[in-house]
């Protein structure tokens, strides 16, 4: 798809590397001017944030949703045999150190551009990254290959909200299809222990990721 940007009936379309991205600045979820834009199929709610200050996730999830979600899938990987353990507190300074490595060659105009971070109720991701095509990337069916075919040892897993992260001691065994939980609502960042690659699957896998790139 061609790169670009434009303007259309008060919404900017920001064209990526493969995805169409529509920036909706609303706090409610509506679209604005009260209906949707020409052109567009769906509505990115993945970034909004509601009038409490709840994320929401464009099937209206909110920050417990996703908390259950990452609970699940620390149950999920132990009842699949994988050691893992949770690693309480770690989850903002592993977001930090992965905006480092993996977004550290953009501007701050380019990060606000692409939603990075949280802004003026807008949610960030760090995702955004490869959607927004400011980083080379594998993306769907090839992220999850390259995932599987790399030669994993200790593995750090952590989410786009909240503290909590897990360890897994040996990943050698570690696949794609171990991490996807059962209804996919979930932002999940999986790392070496030396963040030399990284591979995420968003709450928006199969239209937008998942992701594998490498330093």
């Amino acid at each position: 798809m061609q790169r670009g940007r434009r303007k259309e009936r008060g919404n900017y379309l920001a064209y990526g590397a493969q995805q169409l991205l529509v920036e909706v600045r609303t706090e409610t979820g509506n679209w604005l001017g009260g209906r949707k834009p020409l052109g567009v199929t769906k509505m990115v709610r993945s970034h909004l944030v509601d009038r409490r200050n709840e994320h929401i996730d464009e099937g209206g999830a909110t920050l417990g949703h996703w908390r259950r979600n990452e609970m699940e899938l620390f149950h999920q990987l132990a009842r699949r045999n994988i050691k893992i353990r949770k690693q309480s507190g770690f989850g903002a300074q592993w977001r930090q150190q992965w905006e480092e490595v993996f977004a550290g060659h953009l501007t701050a105009e380019e990060k606000q551009h692409i939603h990075l971070r949280n802004r003026n109720g807008v949610n960030g991701y760090l995702w955004h990254v490869f959607s927004y095509g400011m980083r080379g990337c594998f993306t769907g069916e090839e992220a999850e290959m390259a995932f599987d075919q790399e030669e994993k040892t200790c593995c750090y897993l952590f989410f786009q909200h909240g503290d909590d992260a897990f360890t897994v001691e040996d990943a050698s065994g570690l696949k794609a299809a171990d991490l996807a939980t059962e209804n996919d609502k979930i932002d999940l960042y999986v790392v070496d222990s030396e963040f030399n690659w990284t591979f995420v699957m968003t709450h928006e896998s199969g239209w937008l990721g998942p992701y594998f790139s490498r330093r």
